[in-house]
This record gives structure tokens, sequence and C-alpha cells, in this order.
């Protein structure tokens, strides 16, 4: 699920990678393709780094972005719990660099609702239950903000057995130290809720370290990416 988040956040965004960025043998490149690397961490925290690179073999975008530790976490979906939802939450960062994880553009949060292979739920049924909840933000034990969950419109909403909102947080200029993000059922009532870690720079660093390093690494062959 993270890396599937991820992927989706990042394929939107684009920005010049530092020049003189190029792939080793760009004749086995054909057209434009993306180079990711990963690296994840014990509290559910990851990061993704994509790095578009041109069938001429030179890197003409970066985008990275972090899924923050979870803090603490209550009625999100499990196994034994399907009818729950998953929320997670992305920061994205645009002209990622060695140096840098670049500049923070928007954190966005997905609810999302799946449905196992052995109940085969209908559409209808997992979007009655998005249809269902509310939701809101607290930044660093602040009054709670509500949030306004609209469907997405890229690839995440024409996945079978999958059902999603997203809600677009309104940060300052740098991300507050904890972020909990709320979701409520009809009558008010708290069904699901996860306090983030979006202050903890220097987990995110230290991933972006690794991610960095492994999309490097791909983009210096090709075979290791995606078709854009």
């Amino acid at each position: 699920m993270r890396r599937f988040v991820s992927i989706v956040l990042a394929g939107a965004a684009a920005m010049s990678m530092p020049a003189g960025a190029q792939v080793s043998d760009a004749s086995r490149i054909v057209g434009p393709v993306v180079c990711r690397g990963e690296a994840s961490g014990s509290q559910g925290e990851g990061l993704t780094v994509s790095v578009k690179v041109s069938s001429a073999g030179a890197g003409t975008s970066s985008i990275s972005s972090w899924q923050p530790p979870m803090l603490t976490a209550q009625g999100l979906a499990k196994p034994d719990l399907p009818e729950q939802p998953g929320l997670s939450l992305s920061l994205i960062y645009e002209g990622s660099s060695a140096k840098s994880v670049g500049s923070l553009q928007r954190a966005t949060a997905i609810i999302s609702f799946f449905s196992p292979l052995r109940k085969q739920e209908s559409r209808k049924t997992l979007e009655n239950r998005a249809e269902r909840l509310t939701a809101g933000v607290s930044f660093d034990g602040t009054p709670v903000i509500p949030l306004q969950l609209v469907r997405p419109t890229d690839g995440m909403a024409d996945l079978p057995g999958i059902t999603a909102r997203i809600a677009t947080l309104a940060f300052s200029a740098s991300p507050p130290r904890e972020t909990t993000i709320f979701l409520y059922d009809r009558k008010g009532k708290v069904v699901a809720s996860v306090r983030f870690a979006t202050g903890s720079n220097a987990s995110r660093d230290r991933l972006f370290a690794q991610a960095w390093a492994q999309a490097d690494q791909a983009v210096s062959n090709p075979t290791l990416c995606e078709p854009d």
C-alpha cells in the first residue's frame, strides 16, 4: 500500500533535476522512463524517490513522497476488520537532489476501503462506507480543523476492489511536529485516527538518503526503471 500511495501521488508533479544527470548507456532507453528508489522504517514510515529520465538519458525531474512515522493509530483496517478504513499521509517534495529532499509542495491524506478477495464486495458497497465518513485534522494538539474529502481523479479511482477519498492538508512553511487525522461516522463518533510524526526530519532524511542512492543506481541502469 505504501508504494502504491507514493507512486500515485508522486506521478502528478515534476521539476528539473540538477544538471548533468546522465544515464551511462542511453541507447538502452526506449522512450522516457521513471527510476525509483524506496526505503522504509519500523513505524510505518516510508519514502519513495521518483526520477524521470528522457530517452536521451538525461534526468528531467525528481520527486520524493514521504509517509511519516505513525506514533499512534486506532480503528484502521486489518485482516479481521476489513470493513474499517485505511489511512495514510504523504508529503510531496519536488526538486529532490543528492543534497536535499527538495521543497515541500503539498501534504495529502488518503482514506481507503479495500474489498478482500474472498468477499468481492461491490464498488457501491465500498463507496457507501466512504460516503459515511467525515474527517478532521489537528496540528500539535490544536483544535480539530475539518477536512474536505474528495474522490481522487487519477489512476487510484479506477482500481478494482478499492475506493478512496483524499484531503489536502494546509501546512505552514514547515510541517508541525505532530499531525493527527481523525475519521468520524455520521453521528460524529471517531471511528479511526492516526497521529503522525510530521516533524521527524531526521527520520525523513535518513530514508531519503537510502532511497536516493537506489534511484540513482537505477538511473545508471534504465533496465531497472519503468516506462513513463
